[in-house]
């Protein structure tokens, strides 16, 4: 059978390590945990678990990922990542094994859907339901991107997809929601001043995939709307069309923080820095 190794990068995850580790149980012959470093319980959570945990300083996701990569035994076959606050749902779990064992050579990797739970609620509407994800590759066919922010793992060879989904269980605090979202504000203004150096980058095109199709967008609409403005769009999309406000409370929070403020506040950023240049 096909051997496929989980790795999942983690910092100050002890609360939801445990959960995503499990999920894949049934079907990972090994788990890789690559530590940040984390103050809390994490590295005991992991080992605990079963999973070999190493300890590396951040750099990048990118970096982070592909580094992680290459430490998996040398008898993987495929590898599934999953970030810490992420799992599989069983009927998913059950897919990528079937899935990965009647591949045929020139398949590289599977798309997944993700779904998001936002303060306990499933986030059903708003253009969450269906977010497509390349995170089942074959070992070497695929490698994450050097971007700031929004980075998605790129491979070479035929990418099929996957019915099932994995759940992205967000348990923040709205302090430390914001707070991270702050930051990758900062990333995103970067990325969007001084691109990282091209490497191997999602291709921006509507005859692709799910990510290709959404990369065009970014790069060749949402880019040339006026900035500061573009968000107030954004979130009338997300909020009022694609049905948003009825995922009740928890939807007009997120979409409100997400839709529009995250947005606005990276084109802040990137106004400010454009000023000062």
């Amino acid at each position: 059978m096909a051997k496929i190794a989980l790795v999942v990068l983690t910092l100050d995850a002890a609360e939801t390590l445990a959960q995503c580790i499990n999920s894949a149980n049934s079907l990972a012959a090994s788990v890789l945990v690559v530590d940040s470093f984390s103050t809390d319980s994490t590295v005991a959570v992991g080992r605990r678990e079963g999973a070999e945990v190493l300890q590396r300083p951040f750099l990048s996701y990118g970096d982070q990922r592909n580094w992680a990569s290459q430490q998996v035994p040398p008898d993987t076959d495929w590898l599934l990542h999953l970030d810490s606050d992420e799992y599989l749902t069983p009927e998913l779990a059950a897919e990528i094994s079937l899935a990965v064992s009647h591949a045929t050579p020139e398949i590289s990797g599977f798309l997944m859907r993700r779904r998001m739970v936002f303060l306990g609620r499933p986030m059903r509407f708003g253009g969450l339901s269906a977010t497509w994800h390349l995170r089942v590759h074959r070992v070497g066919r695929a490698s994450c991107e050097d971007r700031r922010y929004d980075q998605h793992f790129v491979a070479t060879g035929r990418i099929e997809r996957l019915k099932g989904f994995f759940v992205d269980d967000n348990r923040a605090s709205l302090e430390q929601w914001t707070s991270r979202h702050n930051r990758w504000s900062t990333a995103e203004a970067d990325e969007i001043l001084n691109p990282s150096p091209q490497g191997r980058r999602v291709e921006p095109t509507l005859r692709g995939s799910p990510i290709n199709r959404k990369r065009w967008l970014k790069d060749r609409v949402w880019t040339r709307l006026p900035l500061l403005l573009r968000p107030f769009a954004y979130f009338t999309y997300r909020y009022v069309l694609c049905l948003g406000f009825l995922d009740g409370r928890e939807g007009l929070i997120f979409h409100v923080l997400q839709a529009f403020w995250f947005r606005f506040l990276v084109d802040s950023k990137t106004f400010e820095r454009t000023r000062l240049q």
